[in-house]
This record gives structure tokens, C-alpha cells and sequence, in this order.
């Protein structure tokens, strides 16, 4: 099996490896793997994949490991349609989501993380945010890409709807990604959720 890749480190030209027969049974488009290039070992976004060796005049390197991403067949879908509305390419998309994490981590290293709540503060909703829910459950039980908008003023309740669909997400196994316009209400959003939801891991 060989994989094209394009670097996360700005490298515009793409790159062709082998990759170890372990992985053909994975779903490679669109995953994140570890490249040797010189003599570093690179990350880079899989574009595509083929069984036939690329018609290049020179032995190819090998991969050398895949970076965990999301278990979820829609994924690579629904980044290439995120870059789409933002006008970006997949890879730019993804290597600033990748900064970030990387940002956030060294940002909290060595300090002392927070104890779960040992009590959820129970939250009723109105009657305008149930009906909302109702409507959108089936599309979070239902394994389709089907987008939704929902709009509302600040404070009006909006994120106590994603709060129930993302507790229910998590009752059937599945993973919510939560997208904020400012990174910068990220670490206040994830403290809020790790008190609210404190069952529902966060990363």
C-alpha cells in the first residue's frame, strides 16, 4: 500500500511512502501520520491511497506511524466541508486545530488538573429549548451528515441544547466535537463542560 501525503509544516510539495500492510484494513484518507523526511520525522495529513507503486524513479520511505484521529466514517467528510466554508485548505484546517491542542497542552502543563464535580447542577429547559432537541435527537441517533442551524442571541440558551445533544451523543457511544468562534473562550468552555458533564471525558 502507498499513501500520498501533503506535511503540516508548510512543505507545498506532496510526498509519496509506503506504508506497513497492518495498516490497509484502516481508514488512511484523511488521517494524520508520522513521515520521515531527512532526518526528522514529520506530521502530515493522508490525501490518498493506492495499492500500485507511484511511477516515481526511486524507492520509497516508509510511514512510520498513525497519529489517532476521530473513529468516525463522516470525519474526513466533514473537514473537507468545514475548509470549504472557511475557504481553507484541509491541511491549514487541521494543522490549526493540531496547534491548538499542542498550544493548550504545554499552556496547563504542570499545573494540577481540576476535580471532577461530584454533583450536577440539574438545568431544566424551557419549553422553546426542548422542542429544539426533540427536533434535533434524531439527527444525532441517525449516522448521516445532516447540518443544522441554530441561532439565537447571546444568552439565550443555546448552548444548554448542544449540552442535551451531547449527552445523548455520549449515551450511544459517539463523540461531539465542540467548535467556539475564539480560541480563546476554548479553556472557559472545557471548564464549564468538565463541571456540568463531569461523566463525559473532554480532550
Amino acid at each position: 500500500m502507498y499513501i500520498r501525503v501533503q506535511l503540516l509544516t508548510g512543505y507545498k510539495e506532496l510526498l509519496w511512502y509506503s506504508c506497513p500492510s497492518e495498516w490497509e484494513k484502516s481508514r488512511l484518507v484523511g488521517s494524520l501520520v508520522r513521515v520521515p523526511l531527512r532526518q526528522q520525522q514529520l506530521p502530515a495529513l493522508i490525501l490518498s491511497k493506492q495499492t500500485h507503486k507511484p511511477d516515481v524513479p526511486f524507492d520509497l520511505r516508509a510511514a512510520t506511524a498513525l497519529e489517532p484521529v476521530p473513529d468516525d466514517p463522516h470525519y474526513y467528510r466533514f473537514i473537507a466541508l468545514l475548509s470549504t466554508y472557511h475557504q481553507i485548505s484541509p491541511v491549514t484546517l487541521i494543522k490549526r486545530i493540531k496547534s491548538f491542542l499542542f498550544q493548550k497542552e504545554a499552556t496547563i502543563e504542570g499545573q494540577p488538573k481540576p476535580k471532577p464535580a461530584l454533583e450536577q447542577q440539574k438545568i431544566h429547559l424551557t419549553s422553546a429549548q426542548e422542542n429544539i432537541v426533540r427536533v434535533l435527537l434524531p439527527v444525532v441517533t441517525n449516522p448521516e451528515f445532516s447540518p443544522a442551524v441554530l441561532h439565537g442571541v447571546t444568552g439565550s440558551g443555546k448552548t444548554e441544547v448542544y449540552k442535551e445533544l451531547i449527552k445523548q451523543a455520549y449515551a450511544e457511544g459517539k463523540t461531539s466535537l465542540f467548535w467556539l468562534p475564539e480560541v480563546t473562550l476554548s479553556l472557559a468552555f472545557e471548564k464549564r463542560l468538565q463541571k456540568e458533564l463531569p461523566y463525559i471525558p473532554s480532550q
